[in-house]
Parts: structure tokens; sequence; C-alpha cells
């Protein structure tokens, strides 16, 4: 399904095999390059609160907040929603690269 996307981005099928070949590994840089370490010191929280959200660990607390905050919890859990989408939104602005897909047309 993936390499159906790259078919719908690409402007021409010879850019679209150089694309997958990329995607593959079997052309370019590899796994690292200079941009790499780039983008690893700019978003490394970001690397670790997903790591960290794909454990036990964040149901835990999940758990322990919703205990601790039992009659609160909803606008605790509300404040930290809204807290998350405006640090998103600030992080989207401030960059120049957009990830929606329909924002070259």
């Amino acid at each position: 399904a993936l390499f159906g996307w790259v078919l719908f981005r690409s402007e021409t099928l010879a850019y679209a095999g150089q694309y997958v070949k990329r995607m593959l590994l079997l052309d370019g840089p590899g796994l690292a390059n200079g941009f790499t370490l780039v983008y690893l010191q700019d978003y490394w929280f970001l690397l670790l609160f997903g790591v960290l959200a794909s454990t036990k660990l964040f149901k835990l607390m999940a758990d322990w907040a919703m205990r601790r905050f039992a009659g609160t919890f909803e606008l605790v859990r509300g404040v930290v929603y809204a807290g998350a989408y405006l640090l998103v939104l600030v992080m989207l602005v401030n960059s120049t690269y957009n990830p929606f897909i329909y924002f070259r047309f």
C-alpha cells in the first residue's frame, strides 16, 4: 500500500522508481547521513515520547493519573490534550516542511 502512494506523489515513473529504490535502501546514502543527525538533534524528545508511549509504562502512568486525580481527571486530560495540540501546532507553523499530502495542489 505504501508503494502505491509513491506513484501518486511522483511526477514521472522514473522518479517513482528512484524513490522506491531509496525506500528499499538499494540506492542513496543508506540509513544515516547528515540529515539524520539534524533530525535526531531537533526531534529527540518526540522519538523518546513515541518509544515511551508504545510501552506499558504509558498505560501505568495513565492509570495512576486516573486514580490520583479521580475527580478532576477529565479536566487534566483536556489540559494535556490542549497542550499537545498547541505544541504540534507551533511545531507545524514553525516548520518549512508540511506533511499534508494535498499541500502541493
